[in-house]
């Protein structure tokens, strides 16, 4: 068994996970401000492969991470030294009224909205990349 993981669904599995990491430090765990490059997105997936869920393939390469990153300029601002950062301009007023407890569900309502995944996975996956309950 294998899973063709995309680009989008592993640039939110991503951000969920850098997410959960932050809310460990802080009970929002924003993401907003922080950096990423395309190769986070690549180390990811790599580390999705020992997730003893099966192997898991990509269908992307950097280039493609980079034109998706660039095509969203109210989602990630560009940097000279080939950083992105995570501003979520359209989003961000209203992710920071939430309280902790929901923030979390209604990150993944904008980052499904914005990046439109295909979400037709098995549940099991979807659950490991955070994207359900």
């Amino acid at each position: 068994m294998y899973v063709l993981l995309n680009q989008e669904l592993a640039v939110i599995g991503l951000i969920n996970a850098i997410v959960i990491a932050e809310r460990n430090k802080d009970p929002y765990g924003f993401i907003f401000d922080k950096e990423i490059i395309p190769e986070d997105v690549m180390n990811y997936c790599n580390y999705l492969s020992y997730a003893n869920y099966g192997l898991i393939l990509r269908n992307f390469d950097i280039n493609a991470l980079r034109r998706l990153f660039e095509s969203k300029p109210n989602f990630f601002h560009k940097k000279e030294n080939g950083k992105y950062t995570i501003v979520m301009e359209d989003y961000k007023e209203m992710l920071s009224s939430c309280e902790p407890d929901k923030y979390f569900k209604e990150l993944r309502k904008v980052l499904v909205k914005e990046f439109l995944p295909d979400l037709n996975y098995p549940r099991s996956f979807l659950k490991l990349l955070r994207l359900c309950d």
